[in-house]
């Protein structure tokens, strides 16, 4: 897991830690965020949520919303290979 905590690309303040799973949350003009990244049966999962807290939080969300669905299914895969270009060196 420390492994994720050094070469995640989304990260803010740690909230939550398992064996298996680091949930990150990260604030915006109106808005909060939280990423998990969760490792299983080697195996990297990502989830995000955002929350709005008001209209500027609304509508900094909706400039951000497209690149939003082309980046997210991105920063795993990067995340992933970060991790493995460290597995291959040890």
């Amino acid at each position: 897991m420390e492994s994720i905590n050094r070469f995640a690309l989304q990260r803010g303040r740690e909230i939550g830690r398992s064996d298996t799973e680091i949930v990150y949350e990260d604030r915006a003009p109106g808005l909060t965020f939280v990423v998990s990244y969760e490792v299983a049966d080697g195996e990297l999962a990502f989830s995000t949520a955002v929350k709005t807290a008001d209209r500027t939080g609304r509508l900094h969300f909706t400039v951000i919303r497209p690149f939003h669905r082309i980046l997210a299914p991105v920063v795993p895969i990067i995340t992933a290979r970060r991790l493995c270009a460290v597995a291959n060196r040890t």
